[in-house]
């Protein structure tokens, strides 16, 4: 009967209602003993159940217990607490009638002779138990007792969790709205700068043999930009539909590949935007994890209709819903699947549309197959729950807690079941979290199993911070659905009423606010005094970047901003400044509020009583008397309550001091200090919290959270594994060659700190592939506090690209750092503190009380002159890249200025111990290696190496590991290579030009020049170009002396003046330009595209290192294209 849909309806006009809204109701208490003692136990059981709960209160309404005592015709009976003790029955019966007391009740009741009610109550038990359940067939002798009682509901606790869950939705709502309307801004900025890109001029640029600009080409362009600015070219170009650059000398053949064909419309380039405009990496990934979140969550949960003549039309919307969202995306991938083999076979035929295809179509029909296993299981197996059992024959589930009855009240069936399919979704994101952080693990799989290397995300920090996302998300959806219906059975819709241990009479629905049971109460407290509070840590993260900024700055404050000063500005764009400026400040003090509220709510709901409220049990662990081990409360949310005051106490100090210090040369530094150690602490608590909330799910809840001990002991494994490694693997800096051009040196760029070549001693058995990259950590750029040894360098890691090859570099490791150059602001009135402390120096400025925490470090050379640790008082004067300080007896020595970034501390690292031409004690740990570049690389016979900005060092290993396998290959094997590196300025070519000439002319001195360019294609692309430019053209060491004639014929075929031909004769070239920009007729229209490709019948591999907004570009320009031949786009995105 308890599965019947309509029974929660019959229940409640059993019960003639609802719990009322009153706050006090009469209890009558009935002690019954039947004649049996022997079936007081079957009885006591039977009446537990909900079929015969609503027996008896139908009875007990609909016959002569009702008649006589009610008073309106209204009556309420609520069946309590059924238990048995000394041999007897006691059943607990709330009555109550709306619009009357509970005392005018309780008189009711008393005008009723007592033999008669009596009577009653016993004919009313064994009408249930002996003729509607048929379980025992006992008489019973029956007391009972009245007495009115309070009905207590759990208001102070529900208002403080919906403060808390509440705002927490608050948060993840705003975020994903300003997340989507910063999304729109940024794809209509990227949409209008690529279309800008695309009509600027792009042509060749020539150099003279020092390296520097060819003034005819400098003539030229100048040229073209100025016709290209009156309206009349535009008018001509336009309607010519190609920019004015691209009628005279191209950098491709205009001509494009018959074969070759681009989607500017349709379904497929629709795709393709939507992939380029969210930055999705693999659109059947994404439709997949989908399917399986569906099937293992909602749909495993919710389940089927029944097929009954009782069910109504949200009933089947509702459980339909999972179904129908799986077949949708299963129709979505079948249906883009079937375009590209259409646009395929329209222009290939329908053999090499099967052939291009197959990947595809293998994993469309096997997608297919899972689904329709899945509907099918779906709809044969799983219906959906109607009782509490139905939830607890599922798999990692615990028996229902008390406040449940699926069967009794109406509609808990639908949203209980959906709020567990949600979560048991969510119990699968947990599960996957942090794999993709796993960089061991991935790396270990794809050396073994190279074709893993399609299922490892291209960036796995943005995989991972989407899961977290989609995890949090979930949370507080569910906990704002659970307080909305739970709330609402709790204050109006509940059919019972219990008493708890500690005497209070409440409906049971309250019990999920107020749990009485130690289960409920670890369930309470395991979600929002530990995983809450500790989930917390991810809320900054999403909330505050590094920079400490929420929503974008708006295009107008930029452009308000660069108009100068107030006095320039007109007073429209002034007063959108301001407005801007008041609007992200209420914005941001908004935000600190809520996140001061929920940690206040979460702290005040742990202070409520009872005590017991506050201990948990721990499920795997029991004492010697087999009872399970109590754990004492840890004040989890007290520890966010201090972390949010110390860093608010932080903001005020930074206000204070920007307000009070005008004239302070450095006038952010408290902020920028905060922001920092605001960021890497909510990190490094978001680590630490996410695996110490894992670890208690594991040990009070292993039965529901096994699951989630494979990935994450797989996450810890990585982690330890990598700090051994890192531990193992300790090197020092090479600055004195072991081998010639082999030597870390410094790049400046005007006068400041530009680019470091880190050359590293390899150490023992450390083993790499090319295009990986690895975490470095150096003791001398991370300590705090003046300490001598300090934790940061095992958690201050930073990622860099490995630029050198194994096959090439066999005893050292090479990197090319770019430095993001913030120097100490000093005023020159001021003097500073410095102190000897070993190898180094701490600056502290004398008017800054936050040097005295965060010391300025320094290599200290021997020129220094500074022999004792006693701190000394010195005049400081700036003098460019230096301070010169004095003190007071006339001593004077010359330091670098300090800087404030890893990057800029490491180039005045190096440049000291380049100017000592010594080695240091520092101790540089590496972390490492990681990176799947490689396995798309080699296996393909034809690549595309694809770098920009810090991506070259990847891809010039790559390169240099090709040059050394192709010099042993045979003509026939040897691999193709279509090299391309794009840089916003000439400067940014100062380190990776002149290793590119070196690797080249290597590779040359060895062979030949016609050999190399058989295979070879190098395109490198200068986004602006001035006439002070000079590229660095001198190769490292002595390879420009001892290789004379192989240097000369590269830089010769690299920057040879211009030719006949209206483009160049085998595709390399120096451009002016976006590599995006000219990415789509690369593809289209190039000799390599045209002669190594497609000629010679060759795979494409295309790897791209480098920022996300290029990478995106380029894929969809991929995807837009359609192309006769297979090919394989991988990439690593900086910063991820």
């Amino acid at each position: 009967r308890d599965r019947d849909p309509s029974f929660a309806a019959d229940f409640l006009e059993a019960t003639g209602g609802t719990v009322p809204s009153e706050t006090s109701v009469l209890l009558l208490r009935v002690v019954a003993k039947p004649d049996k003692s022997k079936e007081l136990a079957a009885s006591q059981e039977v009446l537990n159940t909900s079929p015969a709960r609503l027996e008896l209160a139908q009875v007990l309404r609909e016959g002569d217990f009702g008649r006589r005592i009610q008073t309106r015709g209204q009556l309420r009976v609520f069946i309590g607490n059924v238990k048995s003790a000394a041999a007897k029955l006691e059943v607990d019966l709330y009555l109550s009638e709306p619009n009357l007391s509970a005392v005018k009740m309780r008189s009711a009741v008393k005008r009723v002779r007592s033999s008669r009610l009596r009577n009653d109550l016993q004919n009313a038990l064994k009408e249930v138990l002996s003729n509607r359940c048929e379980v025992v067939d006992s008489s019973w002798s029956v007391q009972a007792s009245m007495e009115v009682v309070i009905v207590s509901r759990p208001s102070v606790r529900y208002i403080l969790l919906w403060a808390m869950c509440g705002t927490t939705f608050l948060l993840f709502v705003g975020y994903l709205v300003s997340s989507y309307f910063a999304v729109k801004s940024r794809w209509q900025s990227d949409k209008a700068y690529r279309l800008g890109r695309k009509a600027a001029n792009n042509p060749r640029i020539f150099f003279e043999g020092n390296g520097g600009v060819l003034p005819a080409f400098l003539q030229q362009l100048a040229r073209l930009t100025q016709w290209e600015s009156f309206p009349f070219f535009e008018g001509i170009s336009s309607m010519m539909q190609t920019p004015l650059q691209q009628q005279g000398p191209t950098v491709e053949p205009v001509e494009r590949i018959p074969e070759a064909h681009v989607m500017s419309e349709g379904w497929l380039a629709w795709d393709a935007r939507l992939h380029d405009k969210y930055t999705m990496t693999s659109r059947r990934l994404l439709l997949a994890c989908i399917i399986v979140f569906v099937a293992v969550g909602p749909m495993r949960f919710i389940g089927m209709p029944p097929v009954s003549e009782n069910r109504q039309l949200i009933d089947f919307g509702v459980t339909l819903l999972p179904a129908f969202i799986i077949i949708i995306l299963l129709f979505a991938s079948l249906g883009l699947s079937y375009l590209h083999l259409q646009v395929h076979r329209k222009h290939f035929g329908f053999g090499a549309a099967i052939k291009l295809n197959k990947a595809r179509v293998a994993q469309v029909i096997m997608v297919s197959l899972i689904t329709l296993v899945v509907v099918l299981w779906g709809g044969l197996a799983l219906v959906n729950p109607q009782a509490n059992e139905d939830l607890q024959n599922k798999p990692t589930f615990l028996p229902v807690p008390p406040q449940y009855s699926l069967e009794e009240v109406p509609g808990q069936n639908l949203y209980v079941s959906t709020i567990f399919g949600i979560m048991h979704g969510n119990l699968l994101v947990l599960c996957v979290l942090p794999l993709p952080l796993s960089y061991n693990f991935q790396a270990f799989l794809v050396r073994y199993v190279p074709m893993l290397r399609h299922i490892v995300p291209d960036s796995p920090v943005d995989l991972h911070r989407r899961l977290g996302y989609t995890l949090l998300g979930g949370l507080s959806l569910v906990a704002v659905i659970w307080l909305i219906f739970m709330g609402d059975a709790c204050f109006r819709n509940d059919t019972r009423i219990l008493q708890t241990e500690d005497g209070k009479h409440t409906p049971r629905a309250c019990l999920a606010f107020e749990p009485a049971d130690q289960a409920g109460k670890d369930v309470f407290l395991l979600r929002f005094e530990m995983v809450w509070p500790l989930s917390f840590f991810f809320i900054p993260l999403m909330i505050y970047g590094k920079e400490d900024i929420m929503y974008p700055k708006s295009v107008a404050e930029k452009k308000a901003k660069g108009r100068g000063g107030a006095e320039e500005q007109s007073l429209g764009a002034s007063c959108l400044y301001w407005l801007l400026w008041v609007a992200r400040f209420i914005c941001r003090r908004f935000i600190d509020a809520c996140l001061f509220v929920i940690a206040l709510a979460g702290i005040q709901i742990g202070s409520l009583p009872p005590a017991d409220q506050r201990q948990l049990t721990i499920g795997v662990f029991r004492d010697f008397a087999g009872a399970k081990v109590t754990y004492g409360y840890v004040p989890f949310w007290a520890i966010v309550i201090l972390f949010l005051v110390v860093q608010s106490i932080a903001r005020a100090i930074n206000a204070t001091l920007a307000v009070f210090r005008p004239d302070s040369p450095d006038k952010d530094s408290w902020g920028r200090f905060c922001r920092r150690v605001w960021w890497e602490m909510a990190y490094w608590c978001h680590v630490f919290a996410f695996t110490l909330a894992v670890g208690f799910a594991l040990l009070i809840r292993f039965d529901v959270f096994y699951l989630a001990l494979i990935p994450w002991g797989i996450y810890i494994s990585d982690r330890l594994y990598g700090m051994w490694c890192a531990y193992k693997n300790g090197t020092h800096i090479i600055v004195t060659p072991n081998t010639p051009g082999k030597a870390s040196f410094v790049v400046e760029d005007g006068g400041k700190p530009s680019q470091v070549r880190l050359i590293l001693q390899k150490p023992p058995g450390f083993q790499y592939k090319p295009g990986q990259w690895c975490h470095l950590s150096l003791r001398h750029c991370g300590a705090y506090c003046g300490a001598r040894c300090s934790p940061l360098p095992f958690v201050e890691w930073h990622p860099f690209s490995l630029a050198s090859a194994p096959g090439a570099d066999p005893d050292v490791l090479e990197f090319h750092i770019t430095v993001h150059e913030s120097a100490m602001e000093h005023n020159s009135s001021s003097g500073v503190i410095v102190r000897r402390q070993g190898q180094e120096m701490l600056l502290r400025r004398a008017w800054n009380p936050l040097d005295w925490l965060r010391p300025w470090r320094l290599f200290r050379s021997a020129k220094t002159g500074l022999s004792h640790e006693t701190p000394v008082y010195y005049k400081a004067t700036a003098n460019g890249n230096f301070l010169e300080l004095s003190d007071a007896s006339g001593n004077a020595m010359k330091v670098r200025k300090p800087q404030e970034q890893w990057t800029g501390r490491l180039w005045n690292l190096v440049s000291a111990l380049q100017d000592e031409k010594g080695e240091s004690d520092q101790v540089v740990r590496i972390l490492g290696p990681y990176g799947t570049l490689h396995a798309c690389c080699f296996s393909h016979n034809a690549v595309m190496l694809i770098g920009a900005g810090v991506g070259y060092p990847s891809m010039g290993s790559l390169l240099r590991q090709i040059l050394e396998d192709n010099l042993k290959a045979e003509s026939s094997s040897k691999r193709h290579v279509c090299f391309m590196w794009t840089c916003r300025k000439v400067d940014q070519l100062h380190l990776c030009f002149p290793s590119l000439l070196a690797d080249l002319t290597k590779y040359v001195h060895r062979s030949s020049l016609a050999d190399l360019q058989q295979w070879l294609t190098v395109k490198i692309f200068v986004g602006d170009v001035g006439q002070d430019d000079v590229l660095a053209v001198e190769p490292d060491a002595t390879i420009g002396k001892d290789m004379t004639r192989a240097f000369n014929e590269v830089k010769g075929w690299l920057l040879r003046p211009p030719g006949s031909s209206s483009y160049d004769e085998d595709g390399t070239y120096v451009a002016k330009g976006s590599l995006g920009a000219c990415f789509s007729d690369i593809l289209t229209c190039s000799l390599f595209i045209r002669n190594k490709v497609l000629k010679e019948g060759r795979s494409l591999g295309i790897c791209f290192c480098g920022p996300l907004g290029l990478c995106s570009w380029l894929r969809n320009d991929i995807e837009c294209t359609t192309v006769p031949w297979t090919y394989e786009f991988a990439s690593e995105v900086a910063g991820s």
